[in-house]
């Protein structure tokens, strides 16, 4: 139940940044629906124009098809456009409001957070956490509109097509589904060892290159050298494991796509022998599985940026959700009056844990 709550409210504080943006939201995901209804409607006008409209001559009809097909894909290059630009626009405006929170709540925190987390680790969370957050802001809800139509569209017209053939389809979709997204459970980690190394190594050559007078003063430049060497060698290491993972998840899709295609064609094929489906209408539905792997596709890939940016916001969550420890009483009152004369009364000093005054 408290599980539930939490991402509840974690979910309702990131939804919250798209408030300020709602009209270019809106806009960005009615041009998105508009792209995956004319991708959804290519194939069924072409099985229109080669059953009807040329068997029967009707030539005229034909050509006015298929000049609304290149007038629906000039739209669709304009939706385009605006996705491009409106999306990647409230990105970058959501984006600067979580940096200008997250800027403005680190310079509240108290010393002791700073002494706990290197320079280098928080300016990894204000730069690449954010972006990555900021790209699941922008692309999340539109692939997730797009994929969702355009898998439900294509679906219901291959199934009024021929309901066998997108049952054999619909039957092998978790087996593939399945090798897929066991391979993409190996990539999350790889990239979250990639991503905790980047922290490493922003943080050392951070260290190395603001030290660098001390480290000259001390003649302490090797030791600098080796510990960057091995903070290196770790992130290069966590990068090759990742290229890996993601080599082997390529392929395995590739595959499983591949495999897509052959088993339409193959039962199609044998309903074509037996009567049952027509060669036009098998090439209508082989355009069809074209469409459908795309979101297919799509979703795998938007599931590791989905993993990527919640763990960002998370981190980002994490920095917000961090209290000063030193903070003004509810009821303080506001210095005035100042004189500039500074007297201190019952002032000392210990570390953390001790109860011994230093000073």
């Amino acid at each position: 139940m408290d599980k539930t709550k939490k991402s509840k409210s974690k979910l309702s504080r990131f939804f919250s940044y798209y408030k300020p943006h709602r009209r270019l939201f809106a806009i960005d995901l009615t041009c998105a629906f508009l792209v995956a209804v004319i991708d959804i409607i290519f194939p069924y006008a072409t099985r229109l124009s080669m059953q009807t409209y040329l068997p029967n001559g009707l030539y005229k009809s034909f050509f006015i098809m298929m000049a609304v097909l290149f007038l629906a894909y000039v739209l669709k290059a304009v939706l385009n456009y605006f996705i491009t630009v409106l999306g990647h626009k409230m990105g970058v405006l959501i984006e600067a409001d979580m940096r200008r929170d997250l800027f403005g709540h680190i310079q509240r925190l108290s010393f002791s957070f700073f002494d706990k987390n290197r320079t280098g680790e928080i300016m990894s969370r204000i730069t690449n956490d954010l972006f990555e957050i900021t790209e699941l802001a922008h692309h999340g809800p539109e692939d997730v509109l797009i994929c969702a139509a355009t898998l439900i569209g294509s679906l219901a017209v291959m199934l009024s097509l021929q309901f066998k053939l997108a049952m054999c389809l619909i039957l092998f979709l978790p087996v593939s589904l399945a090798l897929t997204m066991s391979q993409r459970r190996r990539v999350m980690r790889a990239s979250a060892e990639v991503k905790k190394r980047t922290g490493e190594i922003n943080a050392t050559i951070e260290s190395g290159i603001s030290g660098v007078r001390t480290a000259r003063a001390f003649a302490n430049e090797q030791a600098e050298v080796e510990k960057f060497e091995i903070a290196n060698a770790k992130f290069k290491n966590a990068k090759t494991g990742f290229f890996k993972s993601f080599g082997i998840f390529m392929s395995g899709m590739s595959f499983t796509t591949s495999a897509m295609q052959v088993l339409v064609v193959s039962v199609g094929g044998y309903l074509i022998m037996q009567g049952e489906l027509s060669v036009i209408d098998l090439l209508t539905f082989t355009l069809y599985v074209g469409i459908f792997i795309a979101p297919i596709r799509k979703l795998v890939n938007f599931s590791e940026l989905y993993y990527t940016a919640t763990r960002g916001f998370d981190r980002f969550l994490e920095i917000l959700d961090t209290k000063p420890e030193i903070e003004d009483a509810p009821d303080a009152t506001e210095l005035s009056d100042v004189k500039g004369e500074i007297e201190f009364k019952n002032v000392g000093f210990k570390y953390k844990g001790t109860n011994v005054d230093v000073l």
